[in-house]
């Protein structure tokens, strides 16, 4: 198995990786979620050493590259799909984490600010998860951690009625931080 995690809130995130990383779950992460778990000697895997260009600017893109969207987006039944991430050698995720920021702690003094905080690549990452989520098992929330890891522990996998919970659960709050960003731009500019 192999998981992307990239999150914005770091609380319970150590203990999760280290239980995945028991489980032989492969991890790849980036930015901060990649320094917190190294230093905590977590076994993992850089985005910069699975990508073909290095991060660019300045790492505000951190998992937002073709190498990484593939391995989410492709369609598991789709035998083209599967061919050709072969061919560029790329192993899907089976696993995605992310969490976003939420969009209250981004609002500061300018507009022009609060517009460049918006998250795209964990909302872009989550979306193409949730298409996929028969395959893919969407973390959003640190509290489903447990849950993900209790089901992995005694069933070998995350039961399809999981999986759907969790796949409602981010598509949910892919919606919530959506209409805060719309409201916010109604009411401000």
């Amino acid at each position: 198995m192999r998981a992307l995690i990239s999150v914005n809130s770091k609380d319970g995130i150590v203990d999760f990786a280290k239980k995945l990383e028991k489980l032989d779950v492969e991890i790849v992460t980036a930015g901060a979620t990649y320094e917190l778990l190294k230093n905590e000697n977590v076994r993992i895997l850089n985005v910069s050493e699975l990508i073909a260009c290095g991060n660019s600017l300045d790492e505000i893109i951190k998992t937002l590259y073709s190498e990484i969207f593939v391995a989410i987006d492709a369609d598991r039944y789709d035998e083209l799909h599967m061919n050709q991430l072969k061919k560029m050698q790329i192993e899907p995720f089976d696993i995605v984490v992310i969490n976003i920021h939420q969009f209250e702690e981004d609002v500061h003094g300018t507009t022009h600010m609060t517009l460049k905080n918006i998250d795209v690549g964990g909302v872009t990452l989550l979306k193409s998860a949730c298409k996929n989520y028969e395959d893919i098992v969407i973390v959003c929330e640190p509290e489903d951690y447990n849950l993900v890891v209790a089901e992995l522990e005694c069933k070998g996998e995350v039961s399809m009625e999981i999986k759907k919970q969790l796949m409602k659960k981010a598509f949910n709050k892919l919606c919530d931080y959506d209409d805060m960003i719309r409201n916010y731009i109604n009411e401000i500019i």
